[in-house]
C-alpha cells in the first residue's frame, strides 16, 4: 500500500539519468553534484577528471569519486522507503521491498485500488 501510495506522489525525474527522487531537494542535489548534470555534458572538453574504468570524464575529482563509488564500487545507490537500507541495483531493492508489503489487505485512501 506504502509503494502504490507513493505513485500519487509528486517525483523529479533526471533527463540524463532516467533516476527518480521524490523531493526537488534531493533532485537538485543530484543535479549540483553533475553526476549526470547538463553542465557536465556542455562542458566535457573542460573535463579534467577520468574514469579509469570506461573513460567517462567529469569536471570535479568530487564527481569522479561518486561516479565510481555508485558505478563501478560498493557504492548503494538505492534506498528502501520503508527502513532506509541501502542497495547498489535497482533489482535488489525490488526485491527487498516484497518483505515489506507482503500483505495486501488494504485499500488506498486516495484512489481506492
Amino acid at each position: 500500500l506504502k509503494i502504490h501510495e507513493l505513485s500519487h506522489e509528486v517525483s523529479f525525474t533526471c533527463e540524463i539519468c532516467k533516476r527518480v527522487y521524490k523531493t526537488k531537494e534531493t533532485f537538485n542535489t543530484h543535479l549540483h553534484l553533475k553526476i549526470c548534470g547538463q553542465k557536465q555534458r556542455k562542458n566535457q572538453n573542460e573535463a579534467q577528471f577520468t574514469c579509469d574504468i570506461c573513460g567517462k570524464k567529469f569536471c570535479r575529482k568530487t564527481s569522479l569519486r561518486i561516479h565510481i563509488t555508485f558505478q563501478h564500487g560498493n557504492g548503494k545507490a538505492y534506498i528502501c522507503d520503508f527502513c532506509s537500507k541501502r542497495f547498489r541495483y535497482q533489482s535488489q531493492l525490488s526485491t527487498h521491498i516484497k518483505k515489506h508489503t507482503h500483505v495486501q489487505n488494504f485499500s488506498c485512501a486516495i484512489c481506492n485500488e
